[in-house]
Order: C-alpha cells, then sequence, then structure tokens
C-alpha cells in the first residue's frame, strides 16, 4: 500500500511538471503600403532628394522597425499634393501591440489639430488619435510654424532630408501609437484624416508599421527539471519493487 501511494505521487509530479509554462512574447513588423482601400490608389505624391530607402531601419533600443517606403525613390504622402482630405489603408494584423508612423505636417499652427488617425479593429471597436501641433505632430522643415513636439511618444527627427521641390531641409518624426488595449484582436484598418489647408496645416505621412505581437508556451527550466526528478524517482521506485 506504501509502494502504492509513493508510485501516485511521483506519477502525478512527473504529469503535472510539463504544464507548467512560460508565455515567450514575439514581435514582428508589418509594414503597410500606402494605397487607398477604398478607390484602391497609390498615396505616394511626393520625392525627396534624399533616399529614405538609403537609410537603416529605425533603431528603437534593440529593435530596428522597418517601413515600405514605395518603388521610386522615396516617397510619401503630402496633403498639399491631392484633393484628398481621408484616406483609409486596409490591413489585417492580428494580436497589434504598437503603431509606428513617419508622420509629420506641411506648415501647421501651435495647438491646432492638423488631422486625426483611427485604429478600426474587427470587433467593430476602433480608436482615434488627435494629431495636435505642437502637442504630438510638427512641421517637417523647421521654418515659421509649429516645430516643437510635448508628447513623450513621438521620436523626433528619425529621418533628416530635403525635397525636391525647394531643396529645404527637414526632419522626418516617429509616432509611437500604444495598441495593446487591443492585442487580442484584430487591426482592419488606419483612417487618416487631414482637417487642414494649403498654408495652415496639411498631413505628411511617410510611413506606417504595425508589430504583431505572439505568444508561444514553452515548458520553464523548473518545470524541466521537476520533470527529471519525477522521473528518475519513478524508476528507482521501479527498481526496487523489482529487487524486493
Amino acid at each position: 500500500m506504501r509502494f502504492a501511494r509513493r508510485l501516485f505521487v511521483v506519477t502525478a509530479i512527473a504529469l503535472l511538471a510539463p504544464q507548467i509554462v512560460v508565455q515567450a512574447r514575439a514581435d514582428q513588423f508589418v509594414e503597410v503600403p500606402l494605397v487607398d482601400s477604398t478607390t484602391n490608389t497609390s498615396l505616394y505624391n511626393r520625392n525627396f532628394s534624399q533616399d529614405l530607402n538609403a537609410n537603416p531601419p529605425v533603431t528603437l533600443g534593440t529593435e530596428s522597425v522597418p517601413f515600405y517606403y514605395g518603388t521610386s525613390g522615396v516617397q510619401c504622402y503630402d496633403g498639399s499634393h491631392t484633393s484628398y482630405n481621408a484616406f483609409t489603408f486596409a490591413t489585417s494584423i492580428s494580436n497589434p501591440d504598437v503603431a509606428y508612423l513617419l508622420l509629420n505636417t506641411n506648415w501647421g499652427s501651435l495647438g491646432n489639430q492638423a488631422g486625426t488617425v483611427q485604429f478600426n479593429f474587427s470587433n467593430g471597436q476602433s480608436y482615434t488619435l488627435a494629431l495636435i501641433s505642437g502637442e504630438n505632430i510638427r512641421d517637417w522643415n523647421n521654418d515659421g510654424y509649429a516645430n516643437t513636439i510635448r508628447a513623450p511618444y513621438v521620436e523626433q527627427g528619425v529621418f533628416t532630408t530635403s525635397d525636391d521641390d525647394a531643396g529645404v531641409q527637414g526632419r522626418i518624426d516617429m509616432l509611437d501609437v500604444n495598441l495593446s488595449a487591443y492585442s487580442n484582436d484584430t487591426l482592419t484598418g488606419i483612417t487618416f484624416t487631414d482637417d487642414g489647408s494649403d498654408g495652415t496645416s496639411r498631413l505628411l505621412v511617410g510611413g506606417v508599421t504595425v508589430s504583431e505581437t505572439s505568444e508561444t508556451a514553452t515548458p520553464e527550466p523548473s518545470s524541466l527539471l521537476l520533470l527529471g526528478s519525477g522521473l528518475t524517482a519513478l524508476v528507482g521506485l521501479l527498481r526496487k519493487r523489482i529487487a524486493n
């Protein structure tokens, strides 16, 4: 009877140990082309004389964030070069974590709303971020318009460049938008709305990338040790039983 109890306890340890796991998180980046899903129109309409493709991905600590810049030279969306004032990029990104937006304005007045960016999810929810000049967005070149940013989630001047229109030197900023509250859903689209007008404020979108998080279950080292100890004890008990 005593042997049976010991055998039961050791077998239980050996069976339960592998169920103790660690959830390992892994991020991958999804680069979103600037193509309006409503009209299937490419929104790349402005070139810069310094090629963003020649720059490495944006480095944040140990992470490198890549961007899709179009097919010819450095291209971006400039609201002052088109009649669009709203456009949506269709996506299908499961477990979104952070949206990285290369985003500035042409012109801009401190405190004015330059536009919005809205993230749409498959469960019908959405999250809208107002783009306020001087708060989380600024003019792409350093002249007499809005040139400061206060929001800590904006990486300032991740690229420097100049345009082909007038050879003006400028900078490209990156907004980090936390979407972890929707990490169990699917991001289905990103909508930009430009609230400005020429000479006051227009959106300048250089790239969109979203990190997608996946979790994998792996046995914890202590669990493997527990499993090994249980199996060793089980073998020992069986040998002792046979010897007796």
